[in-house]
């Protein structure tokens, strides 16, 4: 009897420190998303000698809006980069209660793609006119999540008391296939540029290879105010700045 409890209560401590999307991203409203328009500071530098590669500022404006008639999260987001090749322009439509994507359009200097997503499918939107990617099929898992709009997840998640949490993403148009990925979660303080130590959520991944990133989230807003990325020689800084 002593060993069956000491297994129960240890399959209900993993279980309370681990959450999925599923589970997480459910029953939401309109009032838990960080409406408004959000911009990063955005930069790359050589992990080696810290050279300064490219800087861009990236524009993030979430609202509400309709989708074929319903309600939806509507997401633009406008990229302004030092290199004309990186700039863009990304609209993408969202259902409120789940957060599940409904449709994704990117513009840059090479076109435009644009995305429908169906429970278990990605298709390339044939009814946009020169859609680069209009025969595109991707099938998939329900409750696949945006991968363009990893930092609007984010703020959604309740973290409190969690170790880690599983979210299955996928970037629109990739060969990549969507996948799981696991971020740790731990508490940490954001030191700004001011002097003011801001308590945050800590989501940290890795591949256990080349790459590695650490996304921190404003305790109180949820939203990400600062993310380091390294892979190979290379280190990425996004920073909010409004």
């Amino acid at each position: 009897m002593v060993l069956n409890n000491t297994l129960y209560a240890l399959c209900f401590l993993l279980s309370a420190s681990s959450i999925s999307a599923a589970e997480s991203l459910t029953h939401l409203t309109s009032q838990d998303y960080p409406l408004g328009d959000h911009r990063y500071l955005v930069y790359i530098t050589d992990a080696n000698t810290g050279t300064l590669k490219n800087t861009a500022i990236w524009q993030r404006i979430v609202s509400i809006d309709e989708y074929q008639g319903q309600p939806a999260i509507k997401i633009e987001q406008h990229w302004q980069s030092a290199d004309a090749k990186g700039n863009r322009d990304l609209v993408s439509y969202n259902r409120i209660d789940n957060f599940l994507p409904l449709y994704h359009r990117t513009h840059n200097a090479k076109g435009t793609e644009a995305y429908v997503f169906e429970p278990q499918q990605i298709h390339g939107d044939k009814d946009l006119q020169d859609n680069l990617n209009s025969d595109f099929l991707q099938s998939h898992q329900p409750g696949l999540l945006n991968w363009e709009l990893d930092m609007e997840t984010f703020a959604l998640l309740d973290l409190a008391g969690k170790s880690q949490i599983t979210l299955p993403f996928y970037h629109p148009g990739s060969k990549t296939a969507p996948a799981n990925y696991t971020y740790q979660v731990s508490e940490k303080s954001y030191h700004t540029p001011y002097g003011i130590a801001l308590p945050c959520w800590v989501l940290h991944y890795s591949d256990g290879d080349k790459y590695q990133v650490d996304f921190y989230l404003d305790k109180v807003s949820g939203l990400v105010i600062y993310m380091q990325e390294v892979w190979d020689n290379i280190r990425r800084y996004k920073i909010k700045i409004t």
